[in-house]
């Protein structure tokens, strides 16, 4: 079969909401020169996508077990519940579990998340290596200490980590041999974090009241769609809530007049319906949350107003560079230190 290389981080039947004849309207937020127009009519196929942005190196070969895991237990079994939704049906038990779920795993599978979260992996990896480190300090037997790497080096490859292992010999200190933990922050410690984060902690998305809002006008929607909002006020508000975090409220647009929603502690009417100046509040929000990039159903001019875009062709530049060169950069720096024992993620089975 085929790998399929065009991976969407925001679904392309979800796009199709806003959309119309298989294209959407695009609003960049980072742009060049002040020649780009401010809305492009954009081919959904190519919206919201990146080459190779989830395929990966299993025992020698390419792999596109991620893209395939998102399509089969998320998006194909949301994508009729939202339809549902949209639509104003009701909805059955198994419609909010599709829903929920949808909602976790979008929160995670954007390059808006993966920045998000580098410092975070970062400060996992750097503990979780010098645990094991101390753990084979404590090893004075060369014998002992290679099984011992073996294991820890297998539990690490086994959460997708990149990491090697270098025998250094015997040390200049008598009794004592050398040894170096080598791995690199990139690709494959994100595809980690979202095997993580979709085995456990997305899961308590379910223990929260959803609804399902109905603007009055039209809302976009962006790159980055799920919002974790803290609002205080109208002028004191962040994006950094916590799934958890009570007194969070997360959203997700659904079509451009509905919004999944809940707030983390707080129960509320499973319909709601939203006034003009309500609905204005988090068009506001959803633009500013956006990441690169934001869609609607037309060319929209209050979005330009809410958030002008960047025109910094240096900028521009570099970021098009990364990501372009984001698959060979993992091939080279990655790849080479991934092990044969990665677990392939074809079912939910294989997250537990």
């Amino acid at each position: 079969m085929p790998i399929s290389r065009n991976n969407h981080y925001v679904p392309q039947f979800y796009l199709e909401k806003w959309g119309s004849n298989k294209k959407i309207w695009k609003y960049a937020l980072l742009v060049p020169n002040e020649n780009v127009p401010m809305w492009t009519s954009s081919s959904i196929k190519h919206t919201a996508s990146q080459d190779n942005l989830y395929v990966r190196w299993y025992d020698g070969v390419e792999i596109d077990d991620f893209e395939q895991f998102f399509g089969s237990e998320f998006e194909n079994k949301a994508k009729q519940s939202i339809d549902k939704a949209v639509s104003g049906e009701r909805l059955s038990m198994d419609d909010w579990h599709n829903m929920i779920d949808f909602v976790g795993a979008q929160i995670v599978r954007t390059p808006a998340f993966y920045q998000k979260m580098r410092p975070i992996i970062r400060n996992a990896m750097k503990q979780a290596l010098e645990e094991s480190v101390e753990k084979l300090q404590k090893i004075e037997d060369i014998s002992v200490l290679k099984a011992a790497n073996h294991k820890i080096q297998s539990s690490f490859d086994q959460e997708l980590i990149p990491i090697q292992y270098v025998d250094e010999g015997e040390s200049n200190i008598s009794g004592f041999v050398d040894v170096r933990f080598e791995t690199v922050e990139g690709k494959s410690t994100w595809l980690w974090a979202m095997r993580h984060l979709i085995k456990e902690p997305l899961k308590q998305l379910h223990n929260h009241k959803w609804s399902i809002i109905t603007t009055e006008v039209p809302i976009p929607t962006s790159d980055d769609p799920v919002i974790c909002l803290n609002y205080y006020s109208e002028n004191d508000y962040n994006f950094d809530g916590g799934w958890m975090q009570k007194g969070t409220e997360i959203i997700c647009p659904i079509s451009p007049y509905k919004i999944l929603y809940t707030q983390v502690g707080v129960r509320h009417e499973p319909r709601i319906w939203y006034t003009k100046d309500q609905s204005a509040v988090f068009k506001k929000m959803i633009v500013e949350h956006a990441f690169r990039e934001v869609y609607a159903m037309d060319q929209d001019p209050e979005v330009c107003v809410i958030r002008p875009r960047i025109i910094n062709q240096e900028l521009f530049v570099t970021e098009k560079r990364e990501v372009d060169g984001w698959y060979q950069t993992y091939i080279d720096g990655e790849s080479t230190m991934l092990k044969s024992k990665h677990q392939i993620i074809k079912n939910e089975d294989n997250l537990e």
